[in-house]
């Protein structure tokens, strides 16, 4: 095993003794690029000295010398086993039915497969592949890589009467193109050793070659969600083959029918008329996860907040049962993940919604809940690296988020760019449901419908029209704002705007019921500029901390302070402002998690900050320091911050009959009612 200390990247942590070593020779050659490994051995060598260098030099010469040779007695050997195979007279075709319940017959070259397995007649003997028979089922290619897989069937148990059982695996086509790799796959049952290893590589190859145009060739894809003009969406229609990693396999198959539909529309429907908002809500969000990326928005996050024992978690499965199975780790995901885990996750559900039941409980959360939710928002993850240094894919994704915490998921000390992606709503006053035991049954055996259903409407009625519904509903929320005399950022509207018209599509098109979120809780869920304003935040802050220690800027009438010195106040043309010595707000900023270089630029910009030409500062006598003269940031003391404002004007209730949906019938031959 390799010495997981040797750092090929860094050659300054190399020791002499790992220098002379097999193992570094050992790490160097696990790198598989033969630039980058002869890269890795330059660096290391220029680094290393004397007598040192040229050991190192020697062993890795050597070992390079080794490898060579080994592959050219491999590829030879190869290359005998394959004229062995193709001049023997035995083997032949293979029978097997297709999916369509017809018989294919494959052409298997001089290979024998049979219920014994795979065998050629070689030289010397029988080459033995495998011991069970196993063929190559379908090709495909995946869409969002470009990396060819190949599905395998081979048939090694048995059922109680005798009759063999089909067990099929689907890799990258790399891993059975290798006799190292392959190997690896006898940890998932493939009937592989590191002596059949090389000859199943072969018959693999042999196998593919001689049936091009019987084996099955598909496109696939590993994520659900849209393909690229939102005609077909993954895995509901389209003619995508669907196939995620095995570790999200479970999670995959919750996404499926299953039950009684009249069963959970009953149920549902008499929730919906219950008059609560919060199933409204989470239901909205599931629905809209998909309309996010017709709309062309960042993902954003739909979170319920409020005391234990409320129904959160019910409401929750409520919305994991518009796609899936709601159960415990199936479509609902762990509360204690990572973020690394969440956007590996993230990347499969692709444009359906992650649904998390109390983020909170997150690793880090608490310190890094600003930096977690602007990643989750971010549409894409971390770049990292695999153990063989290549760039590992991106994760993407471009969704909804759901989840609940028992306090609102932002606060005043988070940024505003984390603050923006979040739409918290408060549950009302009582609990959720009357019986969330008989609920939760009724989910559990029912559930998968609404989904398919909502994206064949989605699909019928075009994503055109679906963007001019939204978009309807961004003008109108704007057109509430400037009647209330408030301003909203776009990051907070337009998810909003994506909920209220999901809302009344499924309303309309799916549960046809009538029943509307309320224009009013969904509403208050928005934070104005003034209040998602970094600067705006921290320049209240500062406030506040000068006021509440005032002794710091005010000294008695001796010229002395009380205590610690932060400053001073000046008053310049009847206008109050407060001189702080920069290590003070830097003390602030640090407190308040705000930055104060950010805030200095800012108040010059909006005509708060006195300074000397062309400084940020300006020189401030402080009392009791012998008139001496400190550079001080002062800064404008507003009086009422509130005081710009304006009355909120009478609620504006929008017309929902206005959208380009409120047609019964076939509502693809409506125009929308705006340009």
């Amino acid at each position: 095993m390799i010495d997981i200390e040797i750092d090929v990247m860094n050659p300054a942590s190399i020791t002499q003794e790992q220098a002379i070593s097999g193992d570094i020779i050992d790490a160097l050659f696990e790198i598989e690029d033969d630039s980058e490994r002869q890269q890795r051995y330059g660096a290391i060598y220029a680094y290393l000295k004397g007598k040192t260098a040229s050991i190192f030099r020697a062993n890795y010469t050597a070992r390079k010398k080794e490898l060579t040779a080994y592959r050219k007695r491999q590829e030879e050997e190869v290359r005998e086993r394959r004229k062995a195979v193709l001049t023997s007279e035995s083997g032949g075709v293979f029978r097997m039915k297709g999916e369509d319940g017809k018989e294919k017959v494959f052409n298997t070259g001089k290979w024998l497969v049979s219920q014994a397995g795979v065998v050629a007649q070689g030289f010397n003997g029988p080459i033995v592949a495998c011991r069970y028979p196993i063929v190559i089922k379908s090709l495909m290619v995946e869409h969002e890589s470009g990396i060819e897989k190949v599905t395998l069937e081979w048939w090694k148990d048995r059922d109680a009467s005798g009759r063999p059982i089909p067990t099929t695996l689907t890799v990258d086509k790399a891993r059975i193109a290798n006799a190292a790799k392959i190997v690896d796959l006898a940890n998932v049952r493939l009937p592989v050793t590191s002596e059949s290893a090389r000859n199943l590589v072969v018959y693999l190859d042999d196998f593919e070659s001689l049936n091009q145009g019987k084996i099955p060739f598909y496109k696939s894809t590993c994520r659900f969600g849209w393909n690229e003009s939102f005609t077909a969406f993954a895995p509901y229609t389209g003619d995508t083959l669907f196939n995620v990693p095995p570790s999200y396999q479970q999670m995959a198959d919750s996404v499926s029918k299953h039950g009684n539909r009249s069963a959970w529309m009953s149920l549902v429907k008499e929730i919906r008329k219950s008059g609560r908002q919060e199933p409204l809500v989470y239901m909205a969000a599931a629905f809209g996860s998909v309309l996010v990326s017709i709309y062309k928005i960042n993902s954003s996050i739909v979170n319920l907040y409020g005391p234990t024992g409320r129904g959160k978690t019910v409401a929750l499965m409520l919305a994991a049962s518009i796609w899936a199975n709601p159960a415990e780790r199936m479509f609902i995901m762990e509360s204690n993940s990572t973020l690394n885990s969440m956007e590996q996750r993230l990347n499969v559900l692709n444009h359906l919604p992650l649904l998390v039941d109390d983020m909170s409980k997150m690793a880090n959360f608490d310190r890094d809940k600003g930096t977690i939710i602007y990643n989750l928002c971010s549409n894409a993850g971390k770049g990292r690296l695999a153990r063989d240094l290549s760039a590992r894919p991106t994760a993407v994704w471009n969704n909804m988020i759901l989840t609940n915490v028992e306090r609102p998921l932002t606060d005043d000390e988070m940024n505003g760019g984390a603050i923006n992606r979040v739409l918290d709503f408060e549950i009302q006053d009582g609990n959720i449901f009357a019986d969330g035991n008989a609920i939760v049954s009724v989910l559990s055996g029912n559930y998968g419908f609404a989904g398919p259903e909502f994206i064949e409407k989605v699909i019928n009625i075009g994503p055109e029209k679906i963007r001019a519904g939204i978009r309807e509903q961004e003008e109108r929320i704007k057109q509430w704002a400037k009647e209330k005399g408030e301003q909203y950022e776009e990051k907070q509207v337009q998810p909003l705007a994506v909920l209220l018209t999901a809302d009344w599509l499924a309303g309309e098109l799916i549960f046809e019921d009538g029943v509307r979120l309320d224009w009013k809780y969904c509403t208050e869920t928005l934070k104005p500029i003034r209040a998602t304003s970094e600067n705006e935040r921290a320049y209240l802050h500062v406030m506040d901390d000068v006021m509440m220690n005032g002794n710091a800027f005010q000294p008695n009438t001796n010229d002395e302070y009380k205590g610690r010195i932060w400053g001073k106040f000046e008053t310049r043309d009847f206008e109050q402002f407060v001189a702080i010595i920069p290590s003070a707000l830097d003390d602030m900023a640090k407190r308040h998690n705000f930055s104060a270089p950010q805030l200095i630029k800012w108040c010059a910009r909006t005509g708060r900050l006195w300074h000397d030409k062309g400084k940020q500062t300006r020189k401030v006598v402080l009392p009791g320091f012998k008139q001496a003269r400190v550079r001080c940031y002062v800064i404008r003391m507003d009086e009422n911050e509130q005081d710009s404002q304006l009355e909120p004007a009478e609620q504006f209730e929008p017309d929902f009959g206005d959208i380009p949906f409120d047609t019964p019938g076939d509502i693809s031959q409506y125009e929308p009612v705006f340009d």
